[in-house]
């Protein structure tokens, strides 16, 4: 199924990036997709392509969407159409974190399940969702805007919710996991902290100020932090180091809202920002731009050598599909 998506791109268009041929076709709403302003995307164990939009879960296999949205008169259907993030779990379901409400989606009657966090129904929760993710022990972490930060066990009972005074604010964009099983959290405008899975320990980190849009460890447990108006910073949170990564060249300077950030290759991320598609190597810490124009908003690498982000271009946001060189 999947290298049926990739044949079928493979024919259509050819662009250079960083001086390389590289394979993509762009998707929108004339293709199927739901809306063109898209927030969220996975690839399951099966093979398909999970996108949430503004209007709608998309998904994907190579050839056709098939869209959930709410139905009005069926319990059954995903409760509200604003999707901000996704994440199969470990047990192969995809939870998805919507506007109002985190829900459950069962493959075998293709149906959703509102999994309630506050005791609040459908149409009465008003949990807002922006990011999940699962520990090696099986506890989901739920980070929500207005909410705080949510504790799941993997039947997804809440087992604890965490607001102020143990958080500094409850406004929260992202959620990463750090190797040692750290969560950082990142807020809108007090910075990045830390909450120690194992114990629930809540600390600061040296960036309390600012507004976090994107989260990554890499494989030497450093974080790359993509900010709303201050750039991409390098945090070395064992020695409590930090710094902004300046870049030289002129399409990556002055870059803002870093909305996602991913390995792309050995030592390399890539991320997405107002300035467009940018391209990280860790080692040398050169920051520059992808050949091509507009912002992209969340990315992932696919299974084979493939990268998914989305992409906004001439301001409608689109779905981009990079071939590795």
């Amino acid at each position: 199924m999947i290298k049926r998506l990739l044949i079928v791109t493979y024919l259509f268009m050819l662009a250079v990036i960083s001086g390389q041929a590289s394979l993509y076709r762009i998707y929108q709403t004339s293709n199927g997709l739901s809306h063109n302003s898209v927030w969220a995307v996975i690839q399951d164990s099966e093979g398909f392509m999970w996108f949430g939009t503004n209007d709608g879960l998309n998904r994907f296999d190579g050839v056709h969407f098939k869209v959930f949205r709410r139905q009005s008169n069926d319990t059954t259907s995903i409760g509200n159409n604003f999707i901000h993030c996704l994440l199969e779990d470990a047990s192969g379901h995809i939870l998805v974190g919507t506007k109002e409400g985190l829900y459950c989606y069962s493959r075998e009657t293709e149906s959703f399940r509102h999994i309630s966090l506050n005791g609040k129904r459908v149409g009465e929760d008003k949990t807002s969702v922006h990011s999940i993710v699962q520990d090696k022990q099986g506890n989901i972490w739920l980070g929500c805007y207005g909410q705080g930060i949510y504790r799941l066990a993997a039947d997804y009972r809440v087992l604890q919710h965490y607001v102020e005074p143990q958080l500094p604010t409850r406004f929260i964009n992202t959620l990463a996991l750090d190797l040692a099983g750290n969560l950082w959290a990142g807020t809108d405008g007090k910075g990045l902290f830390c909450l120690a899975t194992g114990t629930g320990k809540v600390s600061k980190s040296v960036i309390t100020n600012g507004t976090i849009q994107s989260v990554y460890c890499n494989t030497d447990n450093i974080l790359w932090i993509g900010t709303a108006t201050s750039g991409l910073i390098r945090y070395d949170h064992r020695a409590g180091q930090y710094k902004y990564v300046e870049s030289n060249n002129p399409r990556a300077r002055n870059t803002y809202n870093i909305k996602a950030i991913t390995l792309f290759q050995n030592n390399i991320l890539v991320m997405s920002s107002e300035s467009g598609l940018l391209k990280l190597d860790c080692q040398t810490e050169e920051l520059k731009a992808f050949d091509g124009d507009g912002t992209s908003y969340d990315n992932l690498p696919d299974w084979n050598l493939f990268l998914w982000c989305l992409l906004l271009v001439a301001q409608y946001q689109y779905i981009l599909l990079l071939r590795t060189p």
